[in-house]
């Protein structure tokens, strides 16, 4: 019996290891070839001492605990903090609005006991509130600069925010946009009521 469990043990941990192995190979390629065409299109890291494809192979690895978020800017004249700042709020932006159809979707399921309106003010307000909730929660793992030929600066900015930290805000921002709007229903009810008396 014992022999038995120490085979299934190494057995499995054979497996985790080939299936890790083989990961880790895809994830490599795929970090080459990403590093090739942002090489040929002119990105650099600036003031780092990994090349991009291992600042991509680390990114890559953050995958499993976490949300990966990219987000660029361009236009920006002799600044780099400004275009890494830049391009840290589109990742947000886009992100926040990744997120829009999973509060779409919460809504509608809460349509039959609200009317149509209100489903659009929770849904508007909880996604703004999600952003507000994720904005602090949102790491740069890495950025990458470009020179344009006019001069100005280009950047690239490899964000991340915990799996756990994002399903936290989504859930947080529904409810409040909900109290938020049942406050509203509320307090316009007693206006219409004293308005009628």
């Amino acid at each position: 019996m014992k022999k038995t469990i120490f085979f299934a043990a190494v057995a499995s941990f054979f497996l985790f290891t080939v299936g890790l192995s083989a990961q880790s190979k895809y994830l490599i390629k795929e970090a080459k070839k990403t590093a090739k065409q942002l090489e040929k299109d002119g990105y650099q890291t600036r003031g780092g001492h990994k090349s991009i494809e291992a600042y991509l192979v680390s990114y890559y690895m953050l995958e499993e605990e976490n949300e990966l978020l990219q987000g660029r800017s361009g236009g920006v004249r002799n600044n780099d903090k400004v275009a890494q700042s830049l391009a840290k709020q589109n990742a947000l932006r886009e992100y926040v609005q990744m997120n829009t159809s999973y509060f779409k979707g919460k809504g509608a399921e809460l349509e039959g006991t609200l009317g149509g309106e209100t489903i659009n003010d929770i849904t508007n307000a909880a996604v703004s509130k999600f952003g507000g909730f994720v904005d602090g929660k949102v790491s740069v793992s890495f950025v990458l600069f470009k020179t344009e030929a006019d001069g100005t600066t280009s950047a690239i900015a490899y964000c991340y925010v915990s799996k756990k930290s994002a399903d936290e805000a989504r859930k947080e921002a529904m409810q409040d946009a909900i109290e938020d709007v049942d406050m509203v229903k509320t307090h316009q009810d007693k206006v219409n009521e004293i308005l009628n008396d």
